[in-house]
Formats: C-alpha cells, sequence, structure tokens
C-alpha cells in the first residue's frame, strides 16, 4: 500500500478524493447528541474545538448558518485545510 501512494498520480488522487467522499455524505453522519470531547465532559463547557467536526461537514454542505453555529472558528479551520490540502497536492514530490 504505501508504494502505491509513492506513485505520483495514486497519490494525487487519493488526496483530491478527500472532499468528494466529505461532500458526499449526509446530513444524518453529523452526530447532535452527547459530544464525545473528553474536555468538554468532564469541565462541562465546551473547548475552541467542539463543534469543528460538524461545523466542516455541515460547511461542505453549504450550510455555512450552521456550521457557524457549531463552531465560529471554522472561518479560520477551512482556509487553513484548504491551503495545507493545495499545498500537499502542489509539493508532492
Amino acid at each position: 500500500m504505501v508504494d502505491l501512494l509513492k506513485n505520483k498520480y495514486l497519490h494525487n488522487l487519493a488526496l483530491l478524493s478527500i472532499p468528494i467522499i466529505l461532500f458526499s455524505l449526509s446530513q444524518e453522519t453529523i452526530p447532535t447528541n452527547k459530544s464525545l470531547c473528553l474536555f468538554s465532559n468532564i469541565f462541562e463547557v465546551q473547548c475552541y474545538g467542539c463543534g469543528t467536526y460538524r461545523a466542516i461537514m455541515s460547511f461542505l454542505n453549504v450550510e455555512i448558518i450552521n456550521a457557524l453555529n457549531y463552531n465560529i472558528n471554522i472561518l479560520f479551520v477551512i482556509p487553513l485545510l484548504l491551503y495545507i490540502w493545495i499545498k500537499k497536492i502542489m509539493t508532492y514530490n
């Protein structure tokens, strides 16, 4: 498997398929019940990461208001993830 990912085309294909797979997931995959966050469960306050997964999934499903309600930090996370993703594709040797 590692040898297959050394191939530039297969590596780029794997990276390009990530957003397509995430976009194809339905809204039902977003957990809305009790959080699994250890910090949140122990101290009963939300940490900075709480709701990030739900926010990303809502953003990918073009539900911007829901994404912002889940976690306002999504305004910084999405551009950062896009930058890292594009840089990884462009600089692969």
